[in-house]
């Protein structure tokens, strides 16, 4: 017999469909790799120079899925839309995390905001 919560949870996925930063050229959901340690975390790092902040828009493969920010929206639903102060000169990180049944993706993006510097963002490093 096959109850409808047995469907929802079988339907059940934390992956994100997007991610994307404003002011944070070149940083897309492919450039999260898994971590060695928790294949349910995901890491990307960038340079950036004397950004601000950045915005961040993200949507969930499913319906039911719950994304949230680490210090900004929580259980906004399947899309997040929220902005992150940055600090010039700093390291921040962005933690996003994605819930859906028993299933919990993190994202999280490491900023490394230089101050001063000549150039502009660099592309993500690997």
């Amino acid at each position: 017999v096959v109850t409808y919560s047995d469907l929802i949870l079988e339907g059940a996925s934390a992956e994100l469909d997007s991610l994307t930063f404003t002011n944070l050229p070149g940083v897309s959901l492919e450039d999260f790799a898994a971590d060695s340690d928790d294949p349910n975390t995901f890491r990307a790092t960038i340079v950036a120079d004397r950004v601000p902040s950045t915005g961040v828009l993200a949507s969930a493969e499913s319906a039911t899925a719950q994304i949230s920010l680490a210090g900004g929206p929580q259980n906004s639903g399947n899309a997040l839309s929220g902005t992150v102060a940055l600090t010039p000169g700093g390291r921040d990180t962005i933690t996003i995390t994605v819930t859906d049944g028993g299933e919990t993706k993190t994202y999280i993006l490491t900023v490394q905001n230089t101050y001063p510097s000549s150039g502009g963002s660099s592309p993500p490093m690997r």
